[in-house]
């Protein structure tokens, strides 16, 4: 394979776990910084459960960080789906919009300032979700909140539609048609 100046250029295309391993590996980076839009933060705070830290930057909008065990595909992978789990309970809770790697600015017009009490509630409600939901469960769970996340972030009414019949469809279909059927 030839290396050209390109191999070396930062994508800003759709993030996947992939495209942000190798941002990160270009940017010579140990660990994974994200922007949160509509998401400001008054002092830095953890949400323990998912090992993610939030700090305010110079005009306290709330940037996070997250550190993969080992920079490969799957940690990162699972990183990512950290990072997506916590945005959407933090969307469900406090209205935040989406998140992206750091590198890329996301415009940001809060309408909240963050407290770490705030993040505490959301370490609380990831304890609830283990503590009262099987594996198979909280992916549904978390598939239908993130159909409900979409919903709230799109600027078409007719997709905001599709993604709420699509949150109502999953919790319908994968969780309670399952626990009423089973004997």
């Amino acid at each position: 394979m030839k290396n050209n100046k390109d191999d070396k250029a930062i994508n800003a295309g759709e993030q996947t776990p992939e495209v942000l391993l190798r941002n990160i590996q270009i940017l010579d980076k140990e660990v994974i910084e994200f922007s949160v839009e509509n998401m400001v933060i008054a002092e830095p705070g953890v949400i323990k459960e998912m090992d993610i830290s939030f700090e305010p930057d110079e005009n306290k909008y709330a940037i996070g960080y997250i550190k993969p065990k080992v920079l490969d595909e799957e940690n990162v992978r699972q990183s990512f789906s950290k990072i997506d789990k916590t945005v959407t309970i933090l969307s469900l809770l406090y209205g935040v919009r989406d998140w992206t790697p750091k590198m890329f600015r996301i415009e940001t017009s809060a309408t909240r300032i963050m407290k770490p009490q705030d993040l505490i509630r959301v370490d609380d409600a990831f304890k609830l979700i283990s503590a009262r939901m099987n594996n198979e469960e909280s992916e549904v769970y978390f598939r239908a909140v993130e159909w409900y996340r979409h919903g709230i972030n799109s600027k078409s009414q007719f997709n905001s539609f599709l993604a709420f019949y699509n949150a109502i469809e999953l919790v319908s279909d994968g969780y309670i048609y399952k626990n009423t059927n089973q004997k």
